[in-house]
């Protein structure tokens, strides 16, 4: 494909296109003339995109089409073999602003496996370096926790259904039915095992993000809220947003539901 795209001068391929190669479903790679023709109607349509961008693009011939395809559904079978060999593999994804709102972990090639986003290589880097003296395998301790439950007072079925809970559970404090200070919740992510919020978004009203993101040990948090892991984009700017804030702060696990 290099080698035909090479001719011309446009040298950005479509990523979208490519992503959709990738996210064949598994039963559709396992018939091969379904898996040849899937790919080839994609890749005719990254070549329809080029000569609709340049005019002067030349379109390959069918025999040369056809050799490509046939190339990119071998590495395709190469890489769903690979795929079914690890299943244990720990999954990153680290998708373009463009494609991030887009649910990959609920594809069928990734909907049963160990997934996580994060945004960046670097913050990726920066995770594992701060975090690569844990033993493999190792577990959140839950023994000591810290948990604010409808701060804002509105929401009663959810202070009912969670309150019992963490006030029994033993090393664990936190605030119900009342707002926390930004004090408070410093205090309670820096110095327990496990922050779970459930109120409104997540918590941006009683937290300041600068404050979030100065903290160098923000323990592993849960929010439940509505949008708390919602991003806000800019333009062609990264987007931004709580999660984000969290994973500046140190934090080792961020889970929204």
């Amino acid at each position: 494909m290099n080698q035909l795209v090479s001719k011309t001068e446009y040298s950005k391929i479509d990523d979208i296109s490519i992503e959709l190669l990738l996210l064949q479903d598994p039963t559709v790679q396992e018939n091969k003339t379904l898996s040849f023709k899937l790919a080839k109607d994609i890749i005719m349509h990254m070549l329809y995109c080029i000569q609709s961008k340049m005019p002067s693009f030349k379109m390959p011939i069918s025999s040369e089409i056809d050799g490509t395809v046939g190339k990119v559904v071998e590495l395709l079978e190469r890489r769903s073999t690979i795929l079914k060999e690890s299943d244990d593999t720990h999954i990153v994804l680290i998708p373009t602003h463009q494609c991030n709102s887009i649910p990959w972990e609920s594809t069928p090639i990734l909907r049963n496996k160990s997934v996580t986003r994060m945004p960046s290589i670097q913050m990726l880097t920066d995770l594992l370096n701060n975090n690569n003296d844990l033993p493999e395998g190792k577990q959140i301790d839950t023994s000591k926790g810290y948990y604010v439950i409808n701060p804002a007072g509105d929401l009663k079925r959810t202070e009912e259904n969670f309150k019992t809970i963490f006030e029994d559970m033993h090393g664990w404090n936190g605030i119900v039915g009342d707002k926390p200070t930004e004090t408070d919740i410093i205090q309670g992510i820096s110095n327990s095992n496990l922050y779970i919020y459930a109120g409104h978004g997540g918590g941006e009203q009683y937290i300041k993000s600068k404050s979030i993101k100065k903290l160098e040990n923000c323990c592993p948090t849960i929010l439940l809220g509505c949008s708390s892991g919602a991003l806000k984009y800019e333009g062609v700017f990264e987007p931004y947003g709580t999660v984000y804030n969290y994973l500046l702060g140190g934090s080792p696990m961020f889970e929204v539901i």
